[in-house]
């Protein structure tokens, strides 16, 4: 890369979205710490500026995503915050297909509606969510080819674990 002109390697790593995702290709914590030093490493010893997606919000004050510091123009003419991300393309579309207000999905707006999925702990020691997923958090989940089942799974996961947790 070096050698044709490159002065700018950014570096990403694999999340699982959607219904199809391969969650065993994530990267351990030692892969993913060999690859924060290794990138640092680079940097130092390297004539090209190597980046972390993850890793390097410190460049960036966080995320560059959410039109910051940065955005994207994709092959429509639009603009995107995130040229990794298709959730916000599809809130502005569903944006336009909606009868309701014209901030209904906005990218914040989707985000504070997602927060509300929350889990507590039930009087049988187990977690669970507080209450059902709404009709506009599915539409949203759509954006990353969820469902309310992945969450549901999600959700048992995450019991699992906190059950090890409290018998610790």
């Amino acid at each position: 890369m070096i050698a044709k002109g490159a002065k700018f390697a950014w570096f990403f790593t694999y999340i699982p979205v959607g219904n199809d995702a391969a969650p065993e290709l994530l990267a351990r914590a030692d892969q993913l710490k060999y690859m924060y030093h290794q990138i640092r490493k680079f940097r130092s010893t390297k004539p090209i500026f190597t980046m972390d997606f993850w890793n390097d919000g410190e460049y960036v004050n966080g995320c560059i995503a959410g039109g910051r510091n940065y955005l994207h123009i994709n092959a429509n003419g639009d603009i995107e915050p995130c040229a990794f991300n298709k959730f916000y393309t599809y809130l502005k579309d569903q944006m336009r297909e909606s009868e309701k207000k014209e901030n209904f999905m906005t990218v914040p707006a989707a985000l504070r509606e997602l927060e509300k999925i929350e889990m507590i702990r039930q009087n049988d020691g187990n977690y669970r969510l507080d209450h059902a997923v709404t009709a506009t958090q599915k539409e949203i989940l759509k954006a990353f080819d969820m469902t309310e089942r992945n969450i549901r799974e999600q959700a048992i996961g995450i019991n699992k674990k906190l059950q090890q947790i409290d018998q610790m």
